[in-house]
């Protein structure tokens, strides 16, 4: 599951222990709507930089400690936390991948090959950098000039994906982003899917 994480995710990251609290509370919510729904997985965005991305490395021990309650939370509805890789957010690196498992070694982790495209790294470090955490993985695709389209409409190779993905022994989820702009009936994204299934099975 994946809530609108711009709005309700960056309270988890404030210096005020009141205003993370809100956000715990707000994100347990969505926690217990996942399990009524039997969702697996949590997507997390993590600490955004609207105002620009900061110079330093993240301060992973103070992510963990924001982190935390929302984790357990999650376990206690038979969850996982995902957290993905995201341009303007603090896993904008792959190496973020790593240094987060040491600290929680229960994070697991969402491949977005778009957000991978908008980095100087591309999505194959990044994928390399999950490793077996990895159990989402987010797909579009793009033109010349960086414009998303559907998949089967840009010059993404989804096979080459597909079988990084089979080479690490990936068995989860390929889920299409579908963003209203990028369609005009829903018979286009039946032709994503089938599209993607093709490339996948």
């Amino acid at each position: 599951m994946h809530v609108m994480s711009s709005r309700d995710e960056p309270g988890l990251f404030s210096k005020s222990p009141r205003q993370r609290q809100a956000a715990l509370d707000t994100l347990n919510g969505a926690l217990d709507a996942g399990q009524a729904a039997g969702a697996r997985y949590y997507v997390v965005h993590g600490q955004a930089f609207p105002k620009g991305l900061p110079a330093s490395s993240p301060d992973y021990d103070l992510l963990c400690e924001c982190v935390a309650p929302l984790l357990r939370s999650a376990r206690e509805r038979n969850m996982w936390i995902a957290w993905e890789n995201v341009w303007w957010s603090s896993f904008r690196t792959p190496d973020f991948a790593g240094e987060m498992a040491k600290r929680m070694p229960e994070i697991r982790f969402t491949l977005d090959i778009k957000q991978a495209a908008k980095t100087k790294y591309g999505w194959r470090m990044f994928l390399e950098a999950m490793g077996g955490r990895l159990v989402n993985v987010h797909v579009c695709d793009e033109r010349d000039g960086g414009k998303l389209c559907l998949p089967g409409k840009g010059n993404f190779d989804f096979g080459e994906l597909a079988g990084a993905l089979r080479q690490i022994g990936y068995e989860g989820a390929v889920i299409l982003e579908p963003y209203p702009e990028l369609f005009d009936t829903p018979s286009q994204l039946v032709q994503a899917v089938s599209y993607l299934k093709m490339k996948f099975e």
